[in-house]
């Protein structure tokens, strides 16, 4: 909506050096964009679109703040699998996300700390790299028995940069001989912020320890 917009190249920009506000608005071009928002009603928000994703028929209230609104579980035992990938493209590092139901943990959280509107959020979680960090064993570790974690909870995802201790997503993980359960959710670095909507998840112990096998089987093979 500038008479003369921003070109982008090599992903980036470079910073305006006029006074002001360092860009000339159009004046056609904001009325135009006006118009939209009063066609479309684009200042009404619906956290619902991102939730539906995940949850099909989840209902926006308006009138509950967003943290109470937000909401990521499932009733009753999940299927879960650790996805390996590899980091930023590349390819000589590999991160473990897990996926719950077919959906990978990095977009669950996103969608939840986005409708829940913290900041910041989205794309801020990324996997843990086996090469980088000394947790033990991942098949210890995944049963919430690590040595070097922050505390008593254990990480399940790191930073989107690679480094697990600058954003991780915390869990508590219990196992019983039937059944493996994360819960009670936590940023490491915002302990202040309500978790409380997200999981817990709970998966049987026989496909969460088959997950785990097949896990520690790739990891061996690519790490070892």
């Amino acid at each position: 909506m500038t008479t003369a917009p921003f070109e982008i190249e090599g992903g980036s920009i470079d910073v305006p050096r006029r006074p002001g506000l360092g860009v000339e608005p159009d004046p056609a071009q904001v009325e135009l964009a006006h118009e939209l928002y009063l066609e479309h009603g684009l200042g009404l928000r619906d956290d619902a679109v991102a939730m539906r994703y995940l949850r099909s028929g989840w209902p926006f209230d308006p009138k509950n703040r967003a943290s109470r609104r937000a909401e990521v579980c499932w009733d009753g035992p999940v299927h879960i699998e650790f996805t390996r990938r590899f980091l930023h493209n590349r390819e000589d590092v590999v991160e473990i996300v897990p996926r719950i139901d077919g959906v990978l943990l990095t977009e669950l959280i996103d969608a939840f700390e986005i409708s829940a509107g913290m900041h910041p959020a989205g794309d801020a979680y990324g996997g843990l790299i086996p090469e980088f960090f000394r947790f033990g064993p991942m098949d210890e570790h995944f049963h919430g028995r690590s040595t070097r974690a922050m505390g008593p909870k254990t990480p399940v995802l790191g930073c989107e940069c690679g480094e697990w201790g600058c954003w991780p997503l915390m869990a508590d993980i219990t196992v019983t001989d039937d059944l493996v359960t994360w819960r009670d959710f936590e940023q490491a670095h915002r302990t202040t912020r309500d978790y409380t909507g997200f999981g817990p998840f709970t998966f049987t112990r026989q496909d969460y320890d088959a997950a785990l096998r097949a896990l520690t089987t790739a990891v061996g093979s690519e790490v070892g």
